[in-house]
């Protein structure tokens, strides 16, 4: 007999010999069935366990063999306490790790799992989501390349929202750049659109690509506030060019100075042009000057008095009143020097009306003041005409 079977505790002298005692076929558990197990339920008394379900195993509760499922015995060896807690093998042992806080995420450190707020160091290999990625509040770093499908959009979730693009840390520590892929009929392309009344989208710029110079075109767009060149820096300049060719450039001084040009409500007449008549800026369309008039082919000048001085290498015309009241023409140069070079002679008492046809006459030099030279014809009766006139600035006459 081997050890822990059944037999009989005792023989019975004289009536059954053991063996014959013990043979299975004269011992029975009550309501017997395949797969029972017979226990010693008191130290008298032996009594059939049912089989278990399967994949049960058998335990034992306060010295009663029982049938308990997996999870049950799971759950009497289990170190977790809080639904949401996760076991894990530590250096020795299985042990538990606490649930997480909400939106915290697991992550393996160098021995041990771990609840974080942050994925720092992670790696992700040609990810696809399936849903929202959501930062919350922080960022994606290093990156290299972030696609998105065709027909999708990469948009702010809230209603007056904003996504900000920043090149780094700070404003000067890196470059962003924005490229259309070449594709037809737009090859390289790259359009920036922006939603109309009825919520649609309207291209607002589109940069055309696949050639040296791209061109830039607008649509719906008025700009305000546009500014060319930085004063310091670099010099603004407005190149407009032909559409077959020809380029014309508006520029400015290197010192410009600071001012502010208005333009007319409409266009001028034909032959007019702009004065700031006032000073201010403000233009308008004239064809008059406070000294001399743009009329059908000529120009028309008012009488005044000598400007003086003019600029470096220019020299100007104006009307003046000569010395016998009458309108002469008179140019002036850049130290001021002037040159009446015509004059108004209608005075029937001239005497080069007064006398006749080859009439001799002396011509004088005369000064009538210390900064007037005068070419002067002097007749037989002792009258005069001025044929030329200069006046020099008086620093001549030191």
């Amino acid at each position: 007999m081997m050890a822990k079977e059944l037999r009989h505790k005792d023989a019975v002298s004289a009536r059954v010999r053991e063996d014959e005692f013990e043979h299975t076929r004269q011992h029975i558990i009550n309501s017997q069935a395949t797969g029972d197990l017979v226990y010693a339920s008191s130290a008298t008394q032996l009594s059939g366990l049912a089989v278990g379900a399967d994949n049960y195993i058998l335990s034992v509760a306060t010295d009663t063999p029982a049938w308990i499922s997996p999870a049950s015995l799971l759950a009497d060896i289990s170190p977790l306490t809080t639904r949401g807690d996760i076991m894990f093998r530590n250096a020795t042992i299985s042990t538990r790790l606490a649930k997480g806080a909400a939106n915290t995420v697991l992550v393996m450190g160098a021995d041990d799992p771990a609840w974080s707020a942050t994925l720092a160091g992670l790696t992700l290999t040609s990810p696809t989501l399936g849903g929202t990625l959501s930062a919350a509040g922080h960022g994606i770093v290093n990156a290299s390349t972030i696609t998105i499908t065709d027909g999708n959009s990469f948009r702010c979730n809230v209603d007056n929202g904003f996504i900000r693009v920043s090149g780094g840390t700070d404003i000067n520590s890196a470059t962003i750049q924005l490229s259309g892929k070449s594709r037809e009929p737009n090859p390289g392309m790259f359009q920036i659109f922006t939603p109309i009344a009825d919520l649609s989208y309207t291209p607002r710029l589109s940069i055309s690509g696949a050639v040296a110079t791209a061109v830039a075109a607008w649509s719906g767009v008025y700009h305000t506030g546009v500014k060319f060149g930085l004063a310091g820096v670099a010099t603004g300049a407005f190149t407009i060019d032909g559409s077959t060719s020809g380029v014309v450039t508006v520029t400015v001084n290197a010192e410009a100075g600071t001012w502010t040009m208005t333009l007319p409500a409409a266009v001028g007449t034909a032959g007019y042009f702009l004065v700031d008549a006032a000073g201010n800026g403000i233009t308008s369309w004239s064809n008059t000057l406070p000294a001399a008039t743009v009329a059908a082919g000529y120009i028309q000048f008012t009488e005044m008095a000598a400007p003086g001085a003019l600029g470096a290498n220019t020299a100007g015309i104006y009307a003046v009143v000569g010395g016998d009241t009458l309108t002469d023409l008179a140019a002036v140069f850049q130290d001021g020097t002037v040159d009446i070079f015509a004059e108004e002679s209608t005075d029937p008492d001239s005497p080069i009306f007064r006398y006749p046809d080859g009439t001799e006459f002396k011509s004088i030099l005369k000064k009538p003041d210390k900064k007037t030279v005068q070419f002067v014809a002097l007749f037989p009766d002792g009258s005069e005409f001025v044929m030329r006139e200069k006046r020099y600035p008086v620093e001549r006459w030191n």
